[in-house]
């Protein structure tokens, strides 16, 4: 099976178990995708993070471990992190070995982390906006990450970012609707009237 016709397999199969769209619901999707992805490649975290104003932010994880200083609202400065780096192009998606590449051994988050491999590649939003990084790794180095690893890793991304359009979209639906109704009340546009009920039978 070549890598597009086992992306078309994927994305349809999971396009049709994510079909909620409430945006609790949308959370639980994407730590399902990204469960599915570490236990997949047996890694030991997966997350999926957020750039905005110069920082990356933590929106969803799944670890094998019950304690982890990686959590969901846990922010850097975009410049500190692999996923900025990889989006830049200046990181491999794929590091087998982190002691080997000369920048993730320098950089401090490698040992905060306690990372040996990575994983990352970048979430486009259907407007072509990267909104952030899909993102898994291992304490100990791998050197059986390959191209077809990565290649599962970018579908899987592509589908995260499905779910996070439409959590978007609704929250600017949502927003739209709060932002009219304040209007309305701002401006005294609503008129409060009485309407007396007439019980025709009983004539009262």
């Amino acid at each position: 099976m070549n890598n597009m016709v086992m992306r078309e397999t994927i994305l349809k199969g999971l396009e049709k178990e994510l079909s909620l769209t409430e945006a609790t619901e949308i959370t639980d999707n994407l730590s399902y995708i990204l469960s599915v992805i570490r236990k997949h490649l047996e890694m030991d975290v997966a997350f999926i993070s957020e750039f905005t104003d110069q920082i990356r932010k933590i929106e969803v994880v799944d670890s094998a471990e019950r304690d982890i200083s990686l959590k969901p609202g846990h922010a850097d400065p975009t410049e500190l992190t692999y996923c900025r780096k990889i989006v830049d192009g200046e990181l491999d998606e794929i590091i087998a070995d982190t002691s080997e590449n000369p920048l993730t051994k320098s950089m401090s988050i490698t040992q905060e982390l306690d990372i040996g491999s990575y994983l990352g590649v970048p979430i486009v939003l259907n407007d072509g906006e990267v909104y952030g990084t899909f993102c898994c790794f291992s304490h100990t180095p791998d050197t059986t990450l390959s191209e077809r690893d990565l290649a599962l890793m970018k579908i899987f991304a592509d589908i995260a970012a499905r779910q996070i359009d439409k959590q978007l979209t609704k929250s600017q639906e949502e927003n739209q609707i709060k932002r009219r109704i304040s209007k309305v009340l701002s401006n005294k546009h609503i008129k409060t009237v009485f309407q007396p009920i007439y019980h025709v039978d009983e004539k009262e």
